[in-house]
Order: structure tokens, then C-alpha cells, then sequence
């Protein structure tokens, strides 16, 4: 049986537009982000779905309720797709950041590691769940990069696909096999912005 996973990240949020470092913070959405949550709902609207997943953190599940009003489904929590724990760096501007920054990492980060088991163990678990259904799963910039360059053995590079608030990403799951069929759809979005993009 075939699985589609439509993964939407969040819509925009006052610390997207300035450049904070988000991580785990629990971060609501702006006016424009309330926006972006509902052209993805009017978008997703147009197909039959079977269930809709949410990081719990407030603007992932923000982003979800939206879409789930619009579309009558309820909201389903996992932990699994919180975004990943920036330790330090959290609520940084980029400047601060780069003068934290070490290895790549900043102190008290959550392990990448770590956090690449934990959302593909995300994506095990739904498939284990609900297996042959149409899902909506909304969740944040950096499970949505990480995720991309695993399913794509690495032909889609973390941090080089400028994943904008409210884009739309496709997978599809048939036979053990994972294809990404599109990524960083924003067609559907009246407004965006590059600034938040990641």
C-alpha cells in the first residue's frame, strides 16, 4: 500500500522575520503566518485526507489547527517532530550565533545524531500507524532539511533548499521505498518571505 506524508512547515513567526534561532523556544505565529497556515489549508483542501500530525511546539500546532478547522480532521501530537534543541544558541540573531558557534555546534545542543534517529524514528512510527493513508504532517525547518537529505541518500543537502514558511513537501511510501516527489512547494502561499527560509 501506498503512504503520502505531505509535510508542511510552520507558518512565519516574529523570530523568523528578525532571524532568531528558534529551536525547541515555543514561538506563536505572526499575523502573516496565521495567513500562511490558511492558504495551506485552503491549498489542502482540494484532496481527501486520512490524518493530520503536528510537532506540539505552539507554532507547528498553530499551523495544524488552522488546517485542521478547515479541513474537519483532528490533531494528532508527536514529540518525535519537535524541532531540533539549538541549546545555546536559541533565541540568538546570526551574528550572536556565529560567535558561539563550535564544530558546527553550539553548547548544549541536542546531538545531530540524535535528532536524525529521533524524526526518522517519526516517520517509522506513522508508517507502523497508518500505513496506506494520506497524511498531513506539520512540522519545522530543520526536520524538514534533515529529512530531505536522508530520504535523498544525501542528493538534497541540509541547509541549501531555502525551505520557506508554509512550503508543502511531498513523500510518498511504497513497497519500503521513499521518494520525495516535490519539495519547498510555495505556489499556494499568498505572501512569503526568503528571510525566514532555511
Amino acid at each position: 500500500m501506498k503512504t503520502e506524508i505531505w509535510i508542511v512547515r510552520h507558518g512565519e513567526t516574529e523570530w523568523n522575520t528578525v532571524g532568531r534561532l528558534q529551536g525547541s523556544k515555543d514561538i506563536s505565529l505572526n499575523k502573516i503566518g496565521l495567513q500562511q497556515a490558511q492558504d495551506c489549508a485552503n491549498y489542502l483542501n482540494e484532496k481527501p485526507w486520512d490524518c493530520l500530525i503536528t510537532s506540539p511546539l505552539n507554532r507547528a500546532y498553530e499551523t495544524a489547527s488552522v488546517i485542521g478547522k478547515e479541513l474537519d480532521l483532528r490533531i494528532i501530537r508527536m514529540d518525535e517532530f519537535k524541532e531540533m534543541n539549538f541549546g545555546d544558541g536559541e533565541g540568538l540573531l546570526i551574528h550572536e550565533r556565529n560567535e558561539l558557534l563550535e564544530n558546527g555546534q553550539f553548547p548544549n545542543q541536542e546531538k545531530m545524531i540524535d535528532f536524525q534517529q529521533r524524526i526518522m524514528q517519526g516517520l517509522d512510527k506513522i508508517i507502523q500507524s497508518y500505513s496506506g493513508q494520506r497524511i498531513i504532517l506539520v512540522a519545522h525547518g530543520k526536520v524538514l532539511n534533515e529529512l530531505l537529505e536522508i530520504l535523498s541518500d544525501g542528493a538534497l543537502k541540509s541547509g541549501t533548499l531555502g525551505l520557506v514558511n508554509g512550503c508543502i513537501n511531498k513523500l510518498e511510501y511504497y513497497n519500503q521505498i521513499w521518494k520525495i516527489k516535490s519539495y519547498n512547494d510555495k505556489e499556494h502561499l499568498q505572501t512569503y518571505s526568503d528571510i525566514g527560509k532555511i
